[in-house]
């Protein structure tokens, strides 16, 4: 019922365990556990941490480098489509960012709106097949499955020169501001570089002016002094003026739900209340 990481590593190392499978939450406490010295077992037998269910972003996989060794592994998949690639700790050093090359029997592909296939580099939907792809869902929910092996993950990324996967965003979550397309994890990798932040998400909001802006949710570490000016400094010395958020609060905790997954619709709501409440008292 509640992930206790000081527990983790105590179980880890009193059953000598070799692997371990963590969501990027769990491994991010994991490390902050590590981290503060507390004495204890130490689970030096931990020869591979797998790591799925959201966006491992390069900071944390730094950080759980430095605290446990070339372990983390970390997986791209879907329920739907199973393992579609796995990116070793070799993989995150030459290609920080990727989530490796496609499995032995999976085919993936980038296409555009019209379903013509992307040029190397170019940002488009991920496309898989294999067969491990299922052949649809109960009832009448259509899906993004065509039947024959082939799934459309609803994902954006693209595939360099050497065969790696890169993963951009989810298509729900880009956000088009003055008719420029911003991908939020392009923004969450840079507020995450910051050492004075622990967590951080963001969305799009309603603007009036733009149609959309970004809206940023922040963690602060304990004991930073961080303040909104700091976070919107540092996004606007690595990002284009467009992709620094217009909006930035300042919180204790994210939403997540019970896969480690940022509850993004649930910031949306808090966002637009945010600035409801800021019109009404203007």
């Amino acid at each position: 019922e509640k992930f206790d990481p000081f527990e983790c590593l105590e179980i880890l190392a009193r059953h000598r365990a070799t692997g371990l499978v963590v969501v990027p939450v769990m491994l991010r406490r994991l490390c902050e556990a590590a981290e503060t010295g507390r004495s204890g077992p130490s689970p030096d037998g931990v020869r591979w941490i797998l790591c799925s269910g959201s966006a491992l972003l390069p900071a944390l996989e730094r950080r759980a480098r430095r605290v446990f060794g070339p372990t983390l592994r970390n997986l791209y998949g879907s329920t739907e489509a199973g393992w579609i690639s796995v990116a070793t700790p070799m993989d995150a050093v030459r290609k920080p960012g990727t989530v490796g090359r496609p499995l032995p029997g999976v085919d993936v592909e980038i296409v555009d709106r019209a379903g013509a296939v992307c040029h190397v580099g170019e940002i488009g939907e991920i496309v898989v097949r294999s067969k491990a792809v299922f052949s649809g869902y109960t009832g009448d929910s259509p899906g993004h499955v065509d039947g024959g092996g082939t799934y459309r993950l609803g994902d954006l990324g693209w595939l360099d020169e050497d065969g790696y996967l890169f993963v951009a965003d989810r298509a729900d979550d880009m956000v088009v501001t003055g008719g420029e397309n911003v991908y939020p994890a392009e923004v969450e990798r840079v507020l995450h570089d910051d050492p004075g932040v622990v967590d951080a998400a963001v969305v799009g909001v309603e603007d009036g002016e733009y149609g959309h802006v970004l809206a940023a949710f922040v963690v602060a570490a304990e004991g930073s002094r961080l303040a909104v000016d700091d976070v919107k400094a540092a996004c606007r010395s690595h990002l284009a003026n467009y992709k620094v958020p217009k909006h930035v609060w300042l919180v204790d905790a994210l939403p997540y739900n019970a896969s480690g997954k940022v509850l993004r619709r649930s910031l949306r709501a808090d966002a637009a209340e945010r600035l409801s409440t800021a019109r009404e008292d203007k």
